[in-house]
């Protein structure tokens, strides 16, 4: 039975502390490193990002959306059997080349304000992806903060088992030798070895749960094939001898970024209200337009000669009406350019329309835009109150953790007392080994409790300072 539990002892150590080194950090890295590498490569925080982006091109386009539109167009035809030639006016029964390029542009002069409305709609939309990453941000580092705090607990937790088992370990071994000696009874010595090897479980214990917490901060962090980090322990974590609630709830809620994107957000949905509001005005837009083109019949004709008439058709009295025949001696096909400027158009003109009914789209389109507006403004209402729950929350839990950060000191003054007076009376023998093992139990207990305490009362500190906004 000593055999086999000393196996399983050995095997759970080789699994804690001997996996592959790649899986583990080989540099420690800080809370400043650590919260640089989440930002770095953490996929929420890029997908919001990559929203800003997406919303920085919508404000941009919106601005660009009041400018004079260009158009510009070519087409290169082969025409086949009978057809009339929109150059000469003439009838083709052959093939015949035609080419044709035009130049148009035109410019909204009134629309109701529609375009304003939609670049300050847009606008307020970035401003509202802009608070939303800070946001993201800000929540990913109070997340690596709570990781890498739970971390450094750990650690001591850990060293604080590990010392626990220490003294176990020389007080059974002390035991041990009194026993050999006769001094003590074997149940004594037993009884120590038992302690000890419950001591070692809460060693192990805390060992795994280290790697746990080792795991959990190194996902946050997101580095390649970093499944567990190491991490620089500071000298000392600052915590506040007493919690300094400086902001009042009210104020805590107007830093809050998400409270500010939901602003923004309410602003956008009255501009996007006013903007199809817009579209019960008449839309006036100026255009121009450009053009020319080419055909394989327009020829340039010389030395005409008049060869005779021909009648062409009748007068009300009856009479035959004639018109002249020519003949030429010289036909040949006016150059490109030539016929490009020959046949230049262009245009300009003022158009008006107005939706005077469009099956009650516009109708339709105003009343949900006041719609999405009001619930803007009541989603902004219950963020206000969420928010002011939340920090009144934290001061709550701020103040609680620090009073029992208060009590757990005490204790733990007290019980080391305790332990190092039935440490001496043990010696002596005027204490038996269960007294002797209440109290070293007792006081590690506190040591342990009053450590959970302690970085309790730093993580109620850092989420008062993220709703202050300091320090994120």
């Amino acid at each position: 039975m000593e055999f086999a539990a000393r196996k399983s002892f050995v095997v759970i150590l080789i699994t804690l502390n001997l996996i592959h080194p790649k899986f583990y950090s080989q540099k420690k890295y800080t809370l400043e490193e650590c919260m640089a590498l989440a930002v770095k490569n953490n996929v929420t925080l890029q997908q919001a990002l990559l929203n800003v982006e997406n919303a920085r091109l919508n404000f941009v386009q919106s601005q660009a959306a009041p400018l004079p539109n260009l158009n510009a167009g070519f087409n290169h035809t082969y025409n086949y059997g009978k057809s009339i030639d929109r150059f000469t006016n003439t009838f083709a029964n052959s093939l015949v080349l035609s080419q044709n390029i035009f130049l148009g542009s035109s410019l909204t002069l009134w629309s109701g304000f529609m375009q304003w409305h939609g670049i300050k709609a847009q606008q307020y939309f970035l401003n509202s992806q802009k608070e939303l990453a800070i946001q993201q941000e800000r929540e990913l580092k109070l997340a690596v903060v709570t990781s890498f705090l739970n971390l450094l607990l750990t650690m001591e937790l850990e060293s604080v088992s590990e010392q626990q088992a220490l003294v176990s370990k020389e007080q059974y071994e002390r035991n041990k030798q009194l026993a050999e000696w006769g001094q003590i009874s074997k149940s004594v010595e037993l009884e120590m070895r038992a302690q000890w090897a419950n001591d070692k479980s809460v060693f192990i214990s805390a060992q795994n749960n280290t790697k746990l917490a080792q795991l959990t901060l190194a996902q946050l962090v997101n580095e390649p094939n970093l499944f567990y980090i190491q991490i620089a322990a500071p000298e000392t974590v600052n915590v506040p001898e007493a919690p300094n609630f400086k902001t009042k709830p009210q104020e805590a809620v107007l830093l809050q970024n998400g409270y500010k994107a939901m602003e923004w957000q309410v602003l956008g949905a009255e501009q996007n209200w006013q903007m199809n509001k817009g579209r019960q005005s008449p839309a006036i837009t100026a255009n121009f337009a450009m053009g020319s083109g080419t055909s394989g019949l327009y020829k340039k004709y010389e030395n005409m000669v008049l060869t005779g008439e021909e009648p062409i058709g009748y007068l009300k009295n009856g009479d035959l009406v004639y018109a002249p025949t020519f003949s030429f001696q010289n036909q040949s096909v006016v150059p490109f350019k030539d016929q490009i400027s020959d046949n230049l158009n262009r245009s300009v003109g003022i158009s008006a329309s107005w939706a005077v009914f469009n099956g009650l789209q516009t109708q339709t389109a105003i009343k949900q835009a006041k719609i999405n507006l009001m619930q803007a403004r009541l989603n902004l209402e219950l963020k206000r109150q969420a928010l002011i729950k939340e920090w009144v929350q934290a001061e709550c839990n701020a103040t609680g953790a620090f009073q029992k950060l208060m009590a757990a000191q005490e204790q733990e003054e007290a019980s080391l007392e305790a332990f190092k007076l039935t440490e001496q009376k043990f010696a002596q023998g005027a204490a038996g080994v269960f007294e002797y093992n209440l109290q070293k139990t007792r006081y590690y207990i506190a040591k342990s409790s009053k450590l959970q305490a302690r970085y309790e009362y730093a993580f109620r500190i850092k989420v008062l300072d993220f709703y202050n906004v300091a320090g994120f």
